[in-house]
């Protein structure tokens, strides 16, 4: 019995994985079983066959033709590999014949029936999953990664990685390839954004979030100076200089420390456009060489972290290790850090 094994996706508040099945299989020779083993339901032969020969059942210019009979139980799907020995091989069976009990394990140590393996368990109280604001922020961010990596990034650098298709023409099979897996990924990732936006333990308290903000004043009744707001950007640019100056360059260790300056200078940019028109002339005028600047780190950071980035999530994909390493050194190339404050 040779078959692809059927694999399911599982998913859950921490993202997901691909899961092989498994059922029960019976090794039974001359109609007594030997050993129930948990296992995936294809290659059914060749592992009985196997288990025969390491075991010391039957020699290899002995090994037994092998019977598959699928069973189909209230419990579930099984399988018995069925062997017919020789009478001598019987009886040296029987005299190894053994069962072992595992205090430890999975717990089919000394099963000798698919009857016994697949019996009826006593049902478990729910056990409910709390999800969170957070977990959805966190899978929020991961869709934004899968997308733009698919979207964006990947497909900025396909004419430079791929270079001539005539003399390159493995390097565009592995671009598609590497393209219809990460497609795939932001599918999953954008299921699982679903579900979770479907829990109401996340639903209630964004509701509450937006009913609350919908019923703000429009006038808090707190009017700040110019001056105010004018030293409160100062503040910002002091702080995304002094992050600069103190990230380090390993691209491992900058990440997270350059990512958190690209969210001070996406700040200081937007309040800078937004402040200048009730700053007097002199301050606004800094404040616009601030929001320049504010939005090239903006920009740099930017491309650095989605071309870092994307490179991490081909590695995931199990992407051709060549395309990995090109977007790689594409992001060393783009080190923000190569250009000053």
């Amino acid at each position: 019995m040779t078959a692809h094994a059927p694999i399911r996706r599982v998913t859950t508040p921490g993202g997901s994985r691909d899961l092989p099945e498994e059922v029960p299989v019976a090794l039974v020779y001359n109609g007594t079983t030997q050993a129930v083993m948990m296992a995936t339901p294809a290659d059914i032969t060749d592992f009985a066959l196997g288990f025969t020969l390491t075991e010391g059942i039957a020699p290899r210019e002995a090994l037994p033709p092998v019977e598959v009979v699928a069973h189909d139980t209230d419990s579930g799907p099984a399988i018995e590999a069925r062997m017919w020995l020789p009478p001598d091989l019987e009886t040296t069976l029987r005299a190894r014949r053994r069962a072992t009990v595992g205090p430890v394990g999975c717990g089919l140590c000394g099963i000798d029936s698919i009857g016994q393996a697949l019996r009826p368990l006593p049902p478990l109280p729910e056990a409910p999953v709390t999800l969170t604001v957070t977990d959805v922020r966190f899978a929020l961010g991961e869709l934004r990664d899968w997308d733009v990596a698919t979207t964006e990034t990947v497909p900025a650098w396909a004419a430079a990685y791929v270079e001539d298709t005539t003399a390159h023409p493995q390097r565009a099979r592995v671009l598609q390839r590497a393209l219809r897996r990460l497609r795939q990924r932001a599918r999953a990732q954008r299921r699982l954004l679903r579900a979770q936006l479907a829990d109401p333990t996340v639903v209630a308290p964004l509701l509450a979030l937006a009913t609350w903000v919908a019923q703000l004043p429009d006038d808090a009744g707190v009017a700040h100076p110019p001056q105010w707001a004018f030293e409160r950007l100062q503040r910002w640019h002091k702080r995304l200089a002094r992050a600069l100056a103190h990230a380090p360059i390993d691209a491992a260790e900058a990440i997270e420390a350059l990512h958190t300056a690209r969210l001070l200078a996406k700040r200081l940019r937007y309040a800078s456009e937004a402040a200048a028109g009730a700053l007097p002339a002199k301050a606004a005028e800094r404040t616009q060489r601030w929001q320049r600047r504010a939005r090239g780190w903006q920009e740099r950071l930017g491309r650095w972290r989605d071309t870092l980035r994307a490179a991490d999530l081909l590695a995931t994909v199990r992407a051709h290790p060549g395309l990995v390493g090109f977007l790689r050194g594409v992001a060393a190339a783009q080190h923000p850090l190569r250009v000053n404050v």
